[in-house]
């Protein structure tokens, strides 16, 4: 037992660098509640955790994998900034209830209007 904390202390000490752990729990619980809010992902775990310090402000980027399939990409400028966060891709499911190529806003917008004009679109 005692081997397998000292390997997962070791591994977890070469991932993550020189950052604090009490900077690295400050981040991914400030993450974890805005993803559960935001996009009602439920964290399980983060990989590609990057800081550095710009100015004397400390840029955090990651990457969060949710318990459903989804990723989210997520950088932070600063402590008092919220992430902004973006969907990484999208879940084997969702790619099969995606609709290809709709039709674009123009097209439709000329849909609407010969329809209104009692046209008809080929």
């Amino acid at each position: 037992m005692q081997v397998r904390t000292l390997l997962i202390a070791l591994t977890s000490t070469m991932v993550l660098g020189a950052l604090p752990a009490t900077a690295l729990d400050l981040w991914q619980s400030d993450l974890r509640r805005q993803l559960q809010d935001e996009q009602n992902c439920d964290p399980n775990y983060f990989t590609g955790m990057r800081t550095q310090g710009v100015d004397d402000r400390e840029v955090v980027a990651a990457r969060a994998h949710c318990r459903d399939g989804r990723s989210f990409d997520a950088v932070r400028g600063d402590v008092w900034e919220p992430f902004v966060v973006w969907r990484r891709h999208l879940t084997l499911v969702e790619r099969n209830q995606t609709v290809r190529n709709p039709p674009s806003a123009g097209v439709r917008l000329m849909r609407a209007s010969l329809e209104t004009a009692g046209r008809s679109y080929v």
